[in-house]
């Protein structure tokens, strides 16, 4: 790598980290490792090969360990000194703060929740060539590329077309002349980029420079985190830019801490002192499935002094320093509970399940969990004895979410298998509940034999002919959510034909109009049936599985409409694509046991066009979106199950005429 004579670089870690919650409450991001490194020490390497021999930290959030962790560092070779923030000043008040260790030199200045690994010759001689006032290192491939260029001259900061031509995404890296001082706002905090920007209505030159041969990562995030661990370890192996991130020894060392019995996959990042089970308990099947291993492991981080206990399945995960792990861990984030700022509900939620007997046991973890939507988010709370669901939520845009604990209670003193509600604390906004695992049917649904996969149907269908069976004396003094009419059938056709028919499958106007037009008759069909307590959402997705026992969730949508709505949401799931002996088995197991039998069979396949067309028109939304194009991936079955299930309904010409063409272009 090129030495240039740069001889000082300021890096920015004052950052809180607040997307990396709740383990930056722990370890500031800074000190967050990559591949058992601290986030600083990977940025001092680079700058030191760089040739630099002075660097200035500031920092803000828990600053100790930054501290400790840069008088380490600090040498003769390479002087490392502190400014601490008390106030966030931003990266341009940063920089008026550093006004004493700038000089009259250029500097380097340099992000510290990035990875990587590049020569910065290129900059350094735009840098000259042009005079400039900064220099920027971008990416034009990867990341939001907001930034819009010409050539190499930086136009706007907050391009109005991003990932458009030109345009680019700032890496956290630049060479900056101490001028950029006098173009800073006066105010205490401020952004750099508000100096670029003062720069370059006076005519300076701020200049983007797009380098080849580098890595990058923004380890903004936990899945961002994960995935610059697992292209470090790609890069390593196919000797490219970034290799230097993880050194062989260092990588060796981490897989001789893994102990025999751990299965891995993917990747497994292990900081120092990890404990594993012990074989001596013996071995069994891991969550995973795989015999004869005490744990597994899957694209995964502990960090040092983490727990890994008997069958613990820890997939794209990060534990936190010193923290226990039990049962299924995945795409979750964990840290001890005594880490994290006082909380009063999640001190009552540890008291529950810690008995006064065990209370000198090891502190209780909590494990973040996928968020599930309707303004609720999900935690896991462990500890040594127990392990339970802390739910909190908002009631105000959505005010089912309140009225998901009295629904809970209600479906239990029925029979009916969901979470047990342990502590209820409407006042906060916030519910325990029975931990009933994280395996949904769907997620198991591909390895399950036919007879295996039939048997657990049967079980959940036994669970809606409970819910259908609640008598009307006792679902009308419920609050529920309104009830199946002309306007929420209107509704779910006006999604499938904004999204869908129309967002997706740009169709004229005329054939969406002949479309919905063929959809209200199915309305009429539906709403002549009788009513029951529908679940609404009863998907594969909503039934987790734990041991032997199953359990229905996300049941905060209840409302009185057609069974025919309920079973089809279940049996013709494109999630898991039933076929179609297997459905018709279930249907008629399902009618041999629940009330209104003949009207539901009579509107089961009305039922499920309706009720796949609001699934379609909801993936065609989410698949247009960023954060969620994934859901693109189950247009196809749902297509293939509303084909199926519109041989059995009359009238559905245009529709059906529509999804056949679909299909067959896609082949």
């Amino acid at each position: 790598m090129s030495r240039t004579p740069i001889s000082k670089a300021i890096l920015l870690a004052a950052g809180f980290g607040t997307r990396m919650r709740p383990l930056s409450y722990d370890t500031p991001k800074p000190m967050m490792p990559l591949w058992g490194k601290p986030l600083i020490g990977h940025a001092i390497d680079l700058v030191k090969s760089w040739g630099v021999r002075e660097i200035l930290v500031n920092t803000h959030h828990a600053p100790e360990s930054l501290l400790h962790y840069c008088r380490e560092r600090s040498n003769a070779d390479c002087r490392i000194q502190i400014s601490f923030e008390p106030t966030i000043l931003g990266t341009g008040g940063a920089l008026k703060r550093a006004d004493w260790f700038i000089g009259d030199s250029p500097f380097w200045m340099m992000n510290t929740d990035i990875a990587a690994d590049l020569d910065p010759s290129p900059l350094l001689r735009a840098f000259r060539r042009e005079k400039a006032v900064a220099a920027l290192w971008m990416n034009g491939s990867v990341g939001p590329r907001t930034v819009a260029m010409d050539g190499s001259r930086i136009l706007d900061f907050a391009s109005p077309t991003p990932g458009a031509d030109n345009t680019y995404t700032f890496c956290g890296l630049q060479l900056l002349s101490p001028r950029i001082l006098d173009y800073l706002p006066k105010e205490d905090f401020c952004s750099v980029v508000d100096g670029y920007r003062n720069a370059m209505k006076r005519r300076q030159r701020v200049l983007g420079i797009a380098l080849q041969d580098t890595f990058w990562a923004d380890l903004g995030s936990p899945e961002r985190y994960l995935a610059a661990h697992r292209d470090v370890l790609a890069a390593r192996r196919r000797r490219a830019a970034g290799k230097r991130l993880l050194p062989p020894k260092q990588l060796r060392a981490m897989m001789a801490r893994i102990p025999d019995g751990v299965a891995v996959s993917g990747f497994a990042a292990v900081g120092e002192n990890v404990v594993f089970p012990d074989p001596k308990v013996g071995r069994a099947s891991c969550p995973s499935g795989q015999a004869g291993c005490l744990s597994y492991l899957e694209d995964s981080v502990l960090w040092d002094g983490a727990v890994v206990h008997a069958e613990a399945g820890i997939e794209s995960s990060i534990v936190g320093r010193n923290t226990d792990v039990h049962g299924q861990v995945t795409n979750s984030t964990a840290v001890r509970t005594d880490k994290l700022p006082a909380d009063p509900v999640l001190s009552e939620a540890v008291a529950m399940l810690t008995p006064l007997a065990t209370r000198h046991l090891p502190l209780a973890a909590l494990v973040t969990l996928p968020a599930r939507g309707s303004d609720r988010t999900f935690a896991r709370v462990q500890t040594p004895r127990a392990s339970a669901i802390l739910v909190r939520y908002d009631d105000t845009a959505r005010p089912e979410n309140e009225r998901y604990a009295s629904h809970a209670r209600l479906l239990d003193k029925h029979g009916i298998r969901v979470p047990k509600v342990l502590l209820d604390l409407p006042a906060e906004k916030a519910t325990l509940y029975e931990d009933v695992g994280s395996l949904s049917l769907d997620s198991i649904a591909p390895g399950l034999s036919p007879r295996r996969l039939a048997s657990l149907y049967r079980r959940v269908l036994d669970q809606l002919v409970l819910l259908h069976s609640i008598p009307r004396r006792v679902t009308g003094r419920i609050a529920l959510e309104p009830p199946f009419d002309a306007d929420l059938y209107a509704w779910e056709r006006d999604l499938f034909a904004d999204h869908f028919l129309d967002g997706h499958l740009k169709l004229p106007p005329r054939m969406i109009r002949k479309v919905n037009g063929e959809l209200a008759e199915l309305a009429e069909i539906l709403l002549a049936a009788p009513s029951v307590l529908l679940h609404r959402d009863m998907q594969s997705s909503n039934v987790l599985l734990k041991g032997r026992s199953l359990a229905i969730i996300d049941f905060q949508g209840m409302r009185m409409g057609p069974a025919a709505y309920d079973v089809a949401s279940l049996l013709c799931d494109p999630y898991v694509m039933l076929n179609s002996k297997l459905q018709d088995r279930l249907l008629g197991y399902y009618l041999d046991r629940a009330p209104h039998a003949k009207s539901t069979r009579a509107t089961f396949h009305a039922a499920a066009v309706q009720r796949l067309a609001q699934a379609l028109g909801a993936y065609g939304r989410l698949s247009a979106l960023p954060g969620t194009k994934r859901f693109a991936q189950h247009i196809q079955p749902a297509c293939e199950m509303m084909l199926r299930m519109l041989k059995h309904v009359d009238g559905m010409d245009q529709l059906t005429t529509t999804l056949n063409t679909l299909m067959t272009s896609d082949q």
